[in-house]
């Protein structure tokens, strides 16, 4: 599934309640290595209007731990239909979404939170952006990374 992310148009990350701190810190990290990663839902906007450009080639990431919103089947059944392929990060009570999209054309992977954590993804080599330097780049441009150690870390002594 990690190069199914790689060479994805675009990836589309998905988490509600407890599930949407997870899918911002992944959402931050994949942008580090690749470009098209997107968070919803967006506040203010609805999961259809996130999901409405989904579509073959790129990759929808649902987070789904327990106390689930109500839809949530529902949106599970309905990810199939947009052909992109669907990776669920969850616990163990969520594995009947997984099997709920069964027969579909599209790939519905359940991955436990540990293996995520275990995963070796990398930037595509075959991009021709270079999406981790441009990052670094800009950063040193803007004065956001520090060159040089610094002089006032405190010691602990009081």
């Amino acid at each position: 599934m990690s190069e199914a992310i790689a060479k994805a148009g675009n990836v589309l990350i998905v988490g509600f309640r407890t599930g949407y701190p997870v899918a911002m810190r992944l959402r931050e990290s994949l942008a580090q290595v690749r470009p098209r990663v997107l968070l919803a839902p967006q506040p203010g906007q609805s999961l259809g209007e996130e999901l409405v450009h989904a579509g073959a080639g790129d990759v929808v990431i649902v987070i789904g731990f327990r106390r689930r919103v109500s839809g949530f089947g529902d949106i599970m059944r309905f990810l199939p239909r947009t052909g992109a392929k669907t990776v669920l990060i969850a616990d163990s009570t969520a594995r009947r979404y997984a099997r709920s999209t069964a027969g579909t054309r599209a790939q519905v992977t359940s991955i436990p939170p540990t293996k995520v954590a275990e995963s070796k993804l990398t930037r595509n080599p075959d991009s021709q952006d270079n999406r981790w330097n441009g990052i670094l780049e800009t950063a040193c441009r803007l004065g956001r990374l520090e060159t040089s150690p610094p002089t006032d870390v405190w010691d602990g002594t009081v």
